[in-house]
Formats: C-alpha cells, structure tokens, sequence
C-alpha cells in the first residue's frame, strides 16, 4: 500500500522522496458469519439477563458486540431482536401469573407474583439498557418512530396488560387491598407500592387505575357516611352547661367530625405512603363530599346549638375547617345568625330579667366572639351575621 521512490543518493543532493498513497485493492470484508454469532451472542446475553444467570460474556463485551454491529449497520436488527425476546418474555410471565383462577388465596398470589415481575423486570430492563446504550444513542436517535429502549419495554408490558384487560384484574385486586386497610387490616404496602408504581410507569394510573379507585372510593364513604349520620345520637348539654358522653359505641356529632378527621388523614397518610401525589386533591374532596357535603344539614340542624352552648371550641373548629372545605359556610352562616337570636331572645325572656340582662349579655357576646376568633378563623361572613343578628 505505501511506496516510496528514491531519485539520486541518499546524501546527495537530488530530488526528496516521495510519498505514493495507493488504494486498497479490496475492501476487507466481514467474516460470513459475524453478524448472526454476534447477535446470537447479545441474543443468550438478553435471556440470560431474563433468567437472573451469569452472562458467558462481560457488559463490556457485549457492549463492544453491540457498537460494533452498529457501525456496520445492523442497529435495526439489534432493535428487532430485542422486541422478540422482550415480549416473548413479558407474555410468557404474565400469562402464568394471570392464569390463576379468581379466588382470595390465588388473588393474594397473582398480587405477589406480579409484585415479583415487575420488580425484577425493570431491573433487567436497566441492564439491557446499560448493554445497549450504542444502539440507545445512535440508531434510536437516528430514526423516526423508534422508542428508546427503555419505552419499548415499557410499552411491552402496558400493551399486554390491556390487549388481555389483566389490568382490569390487578386494578381491582389493588383496590381490594386498599379497602382493606380502609377497614383497619394489615396489609403489605410495600406490594402496594410496587404496583401502583408500575400504574404510573406504564401510563395506565390516571386513565384506567384512577376512575376505578376513585369510584370505590366514593362508594365506601357513602356506605360508611350513611350508615354513621343515620345513628347519631344528639349532644346532650347539662345544666351546667357540660356535655354528657354518649353511652359506649355511640356517636354524636363531635366524635363524627373526629372521625371524618381521621379519616381524611389517613388518605393523605396513603397518598404519601403509595399513591399518587397528583391524586390527592380529588380523593380528598371525594371523602368530603360524601362525608360531610351531603349531610351538611342534618350536622348542624342536630347538634350545632348544643356544641355552641357548651362552649365546644375544638369541634365547632372542625365543623368549619370540613364545611369550608366543601363551600358551605353559606349553610353554616345560617345556623349560626339562628342561633345568635334564639340565644339573645332566650335570655331576654328570662324571669329575673331586670336582675342579670346586661351581665347576661356582654357574657353571651365574649363567648360568641370566642367561637368566632378560635373556631370560625374571624371568617368575614359569619362576623357580620354576628353584627348583624346580635
């Protein structure tokens, strides 16, 4: 390939040497079988990843396979190969885990099972990724209508999941255990989390887990609400102004309030715990709605003049921190205008009228500005039903 050609001596002084270039007579080729071994090789290297064995072959090996078929032009073969196995892979797995008959030991299992996929899953994905980076960054990038690897595996999941409605299946198992944490049981969130993870990761929390959860949501609150707002019992007031505890297991509308409370405490606990954040606002205002917006008129037409009586400063703040919440301070003002005149007119028909009248009344406006300074946050609209009504 290289000449040179030498005119005159070596030490004389005759012409320079001069530099012949000449092409190559052939382009070396390939071996014949190089690009089937090789992705024969990437091809084992991708199942023994899917199998959690040793690779025969180091990650930088493999990678250097990879690059290399790359730059003679194979990527979209790399590519091909990897959606095969990766779906038949997928499709294989799921289809075991979902063959499992439908009752509560088999759906304990098809949760477990599908924890232990999909944990194991992504971590093979992230392999495979580290191994094909090359292809990740040159051939992906190259071509139009390619996902990145990491989105193609993805994808692999997601389209089984729906094309064989197994998400139906999982969402339903997973609001299962949801509802039995609702309902004071212990349960694995740690495989809660991992699912509702793989929800968000595959695109399928917000158009398909969320409308179902939030459905369930509603129905078990309105079960709960109903079946608590049609027992209570009044709060009964001394005449000392005390109030008498409800006899044991009863429930007045102060422990109600507690109770919603805690409730929307713990969803927020479960938002944080395995849910998703953006979801919070709407299961939230779900609780309330059912809670507390829907029985708004029967709290306080039951119980609101005998918690004002006694002076009742933590649960008249719960009442309107849940009543603002849902709009309907408007209904609140109404009680609390009544109240105020009833109140007022109570003591103006007083036997000993002339005795305590005016002593009376500055007492009744100190504790009314006391409500309405602690419990009701000097809200403007409940100040000048006070203004106005008293």
């Amino acid at each position: 390939m290289w000449a040179t050609k030498r005119s005159g001596s070596a030490t004389g002084g005759g012409p320079q040497k001069k530099l012949i270039i000449k092409g190559l007579r052939s382009v070396p080729a390939l071996p014949f079988t190089y690009k089937d071994d090789t992705l024969g090789r990437l091809q084992n290297a991708v199942r023994a990843i899917q199998n959690s064995q040793p690779t025969l072959q180091g990650l930088e090996e493999l990678y250097r396979d990879c690059e290399s078929l790359c730059l003679h032009n194979f990527g979209s073969e790399i590519y091909e190969m990897l959606q095969v196995e990766l779906e038949s892979y997928t499709r294989k797995q799921l289809s075991e885990i979902n063959s499992r008959a439908a009752d509560s030991t088999t759906n304990e299992k098809v949760l477990e099972q599908s924890q232990i996929f999909w944990t194991g899953y992504i971590q093979q994905l992230d392999m495979i990724r580290c191994v094909f980076l090359y292809l990740d960054r040159t051939y992906v990038l190259q071509t139009a209508n390619v996902l990145s690897l990491w989105a193609m595996g993805l994808n692999t999941v997601k389209r089984y999941l729906v094309e064989t409605d197994m998400k139906s299946r999982l969402i339903r198992l997973v609001i299962g255990e949801i509802t039995k944490e609702r309902d004071s049981k212990v349960v694995d969130r740690i495989k809660i989390s991992a699912l509702v993870n793989m929800f968000i990761e595959l695109g399928l929390y917000v158009p398909y887990f969320m409308p179902v959860f939030i459905e369930s949501t509603r129905e078990y609150y309105q079960r709960e609400s109903r079946r608590m707002v049609r027992d209570l019992v009044p709060v009964i007031v001394s005449d000392t102004m005390q109030i008498d505890e409800p006899q044991s297991g009863a429930m007045d509308v102060p422990r109600y309030l507690s109770h919603v409370c805690s409730r929307l405490e713990q969803e927020s606990e479960r938002i944080e715990s395995y849910l998703y954040a953006d979801s919070k606002t709407v299961l939230l205002a779900t609780v309330r709605m059912e809670m507390i917006e829907k029985h708004t008129d029967r709290l306080l037409s039951s119980s609101f003049d005998a918690m004002a009586d006694a002076d009742m400063i933590a649960d008249l703040s719960n009442l309107y921190a849940l009543l603002a919440a849902v709009n309907r301070l408007d209904s609140l003002k109404k009680v609390w205008a009544s109240y105020i005149k009833k109140t007022g007119l109570r003591l103006l028909q007083a036997p000993d009228l002339d005795v305590s009248l005016v002593t009376d009344l500055l007492a009744l406006k100190q504790r009314l500005d006391d409500i309405l300074h602690e419990s009701f946050q000097k809200n403007t609209m409940l100040v000048n039903a006070l203004r106005e009504a008293f």
